[in-house]
């Protein structure tokens, strides 16, 4: 059988966690498939340029309107002029139009759950989850979206395959403390779910109980507007540090004493992994697949109740913890090593692909 061609479906290719994931996976699958990128809108940098430079082939299309019939078959036209055998969605919209377009050469497809629900309006998601019931497979980041998938969506174990997370950037255990107060780092989205106000309100309590710390915030989004003001409310303009969106994360979380994790729902974020790769405890709420990850005493601390007061508390803890940032900095790298490797994933992903593939005859 040849090298399968696998098309890879995304919304857009600015930064985030679910792009740097594509982008990391794309360049490492030669040999064992041969990858090309479909960019569903005119967003698609910085990581659409990253990736050509890199030998990825990359197709950039505009999409007039949120669901556009005459997009799936410019889509289709595409997937059979490139000899495409087998699509996989990457993002819920994605997922959609990779079922849509491919349907007419029956190829096979492949869905893809990057958190621990699909997380979009009634209608559209009641669309998605209908569509997915007819993909071939399923990847999942975790296994709080795997159990959504089986238990809430109905689909069979067989067809959903768990390939975690793996690290993007090159991150390394610091060495000492940095000076000055203690920094606090939140890196992503800045959207609602993710409550990157119950870390500023956090802070605010801090300060007020004589506890001196600083916030970076890293990521944009449609809360940042709403965020600085808040900051600016509490007095809190020279403690707080927006560092919009980054290429490279790596410092910010290195010079960090912990990284906080505040969202409502979560599968497997890649702020988690790169946390404990760089020795950095975590104080997260346990949501998705969080509570295997952060282990009390070891990796860092977990708040139960979803409120400022609770996460000022853990936080208050860990910063006075010093053997507990120790045991962060010895145990994250080697929970890192031993289960989010982008060879573990390669491994899971490449076999099933010439499955489908194989199963499909789209491929001699």
């Amino acid at each position: 059988m040849q090298v399968p061609r696998v098309a890879y479906f995304i919304d857009e290719l600015q930064l985030g966690g679910a792009t740097r994931q594509l982008a990391v996976l794309v360049r490492a699958l030669s040999p064992r498939a041969e990858p090309m990128v479909y960019c569903l809108s005119r967003r698609s940098e910085p990581l659409g340029a990253e990736l050509r430079e890199a030998g990825i082939d990359v197709t950039v299309f505009e999409r007039r309107l949120r669901w556009d019939p005459l997009f799936v078959r410019q889509l289709t036209r595409r997937l059979r002029e490139d000899g495409v055998h087998l699509v996989h969605g990457w993002l819920e919209a994605s997922n959609a139009y990779a079922w849509l377009a491919a349907r007419p050469l029956r190829l096979p497809v492949v869905f893809s759950l990057q958190s621990d629900r699909l997380n979009l309006p009634p209608m559209r998601r009641r669309a998605v989850a209908w569509m997915g019931r007819r993909a071939d497979a399923w990847t999942v980041n975790s296994r709080a979206g795997r159990k959504y998938l089986v238990e809430t969506m109905g689909l069979p174990e067989a067809r959903v395959t768990l390939v975690p997370n793996w690290l993007g950037v090159d991150l390394r255990p610091r060495e000492g403390t940095a000076p000055g107060p203690p920094s606090i780092a939140l890196v992503g989205r800045l959207v609602a779910m993710k409550r990157a106000d119950l870390l500023i309100d956090a802070l605010a309590l801090l300060r007020d109980r004589g506890i001196d710390a600083c916030v970076d915030i890293v990521g944009d989004g449609p809360e940042r507007g709403s965020l600085e003001a808040r900051v600016a409310a509490a007095g809190l303009a020279d403690r707080v540090r927006f560092a919009g969106m980054l290429m490279d994360v790596a410092p910010v979380i290195q010079r960090s004493a912990c990284v906080v994790l505040p969202s409502e729902f979560e599968g497997l974020p890649n702020t988690a992994v790169e946390a404990l790769a760089a020795g950095v405890p975590i104080v997260a709420r346990p949501v998705g697949d969080l509570p295997d990850l952060v282990r009390d005493g070891s990796t860092g601390r977990l708040f139960t109740e979803g409120t400022a007061d609770a996460l000022a508390h853990a936080l208050s803890e860990v910063l006075a913890d010093d053997a507990l940032a120790e045991a962060a900095r010895r145990e994250g790298p080697t929970l890192v090593r031993e289960r989010f490797s982008i060879d573990t994933a390669i491994g899971t992903l490449a076999p099933l692909y010439e499955r489908l593939v194989t199963e499909a005859g789209t491929a001699g």
